[in-house]
C-alpha cells in the first residue's frame, strides 16, 4: 500500500463520419459526412442594394476521396449507411405500411 501508482489514460473522442453521396447538378460524387454547420452570409437587396440584414442556414461539411473537403446543403446529401436500422418508430412504423 506504500507504493505510488502510476495510471496513465489516453481518450481520443471521434466523431463518427457517414459514407454519403453528394450531387450537384448531374454531378454525383462519394464523400464521408462530418458534421452540420451553421452559416450567415448577408442578404442584400437587389432592388437598393443595401444589406437588409442576415440569412442563416445549416450546410454540411463533407471530404471528398480525394481530400477536398466542401460545404454542400443538406437537400444535396444522400447518406449510405442505414442509420435508421437501430431505432424503434413503435407504432408510427406499423401505420406507414
Amino acid at each position: 500500500m506504500g507504493g505510488k501508482m502510476s495510471m496513465s489514460m489516453e481518450v481520443t473522442v471521434r466523431p463518427e463520419l457517414r459514407p454519403c453521396i453528394v450531387s450537384k447538378g448531374s454531378d454525383e460524387r462519394k464523400a464521408l459526412f462530418h458534421e452540420w454547420e451553421e452559416i450567415s452570409r448577408p442578404h442584400v437587396a437587389i432592388q437598393w442594394g443595401d444589406t437588409t440584414g442576415m440569412v442563416v442556414s445549416k450546410v454540411a461539411i463533407v471530404e471528398y476521396e480525394d481530400g477536398a473537403v466542401d460545404e454542400v446543403y443538406p437537400s444535396a446529401i444522400k447518406f449510405l449507411d442505414d442509420a435508421f436500422r437501430g431505432y424503434d418508430f413503435g407504432k408510427a412504423e406499423v401505420e406507414r405500411r
